[in-house]
């Protein structure tokens, strides 16, 4: 686990948008699921981030960038 920084990227809403990918994750295997405010430290890079999560940002910020140029 290491910490990232995301804040570059991050736009309001997000935590609330990448909750629903990561908590049912963490869910099954038998954890609390992740806060919003948990979510918002780890992508300002306060917090670490397990591998699963950073895989699931990454994913989330990738797609966002595909879909930048569409946008008007």
């Amino acid at each position: 686990m290491e910490k990232g920084d995301y804040s570059d990227k991050k736009q309001h809403g997000d935590a609330g948008r990448i909750a629903p990918l990561i908590n049912p994750i963490r869910v099954e295997n038998g954890k609390e699921p992740y806060s919003l405010r948990m979510i918002n430290a780890m992508l300002d890079g306060k917090r670490t981030m397990p591998e699963y999560v950073r895989e699931i940002v990454d994913k989330y910020y990738s797609l966002q960038d595909e879909l930048k140029p569409m946008s008007v």
